[in-house]
């Protein structure tokens, strides 16, 4: 992980990660054959923002951030920061690896400099609620029945009859 101390609010803090991906085959229908997630979490709210992530829906009208799997280039944007801050960096799906990558950090800060990342800095209480994989960059991977950054969203399971 990194650390940004000494975050100023006077400008939004922003990070970006960028990889050079390996080509996909001619005729895949995701051509992202690496894919690597960004978040930027808030050491003492624990509050997280993730890149390129847009608020979802889920069936219980819960907010649930959609994690950006098409792109090799990821943005997180904080814009009235105070404190200290992690970035997170996360292979979600390494299928050519070991997957290099390169981070920007912007704003106004004291000092950024790498920093431990253990497997407890996932959601859910480091266990993703019980009902995911907790990855090396802090992320949850979900089992199918359960969604979220923290997989305590239970979806929706349909009827068999249903259509």
């Amino acid at each position: 992980g990194l650390c940004v101390s000494g975050v100023a609010s006077s400008q939004p803090l922003k990070v970006t990660l960028h990889w050079t991906d390996p080509p996909a085959n001619a005729n895949a229908f995701y051509t992202l054959v690496n894919n690597l997630d960004l978040a930027l979490e808030h050491t003492e709210t624990g509050g997280r923002r993730y890149g390129n992530a847009v608020p979802g829906t889920h069936h219980d009208g819960t907010f649930v951030p959609m994690l950006d799997d098409l792109n090799n280039n990821e943005q997180v944007e904080w814009e009235l920061p105070d404190g200290d801050f992690r970035v997170l960096v996360s292979g979600r799906d390494v299928a050519i690896g070991p997957q290099s990558f390169a981070l920007v950090v912007t704003g106004s800060f004291l000092t950024a400099e790498a920093c431990a990342v253990s497997a407890n800095l996932c959601p859910g209480g480091g266990s993703c609620s019980g009902h995911g994989r907790c990855m090396s960059g802090g992320f949850c991977v979900c089992d199918p029945t359960h969604a979220g950054a923290d997989c305590a969203t239970e979806n929706a399971v349909l009827p068999a009859n249903a259509e």
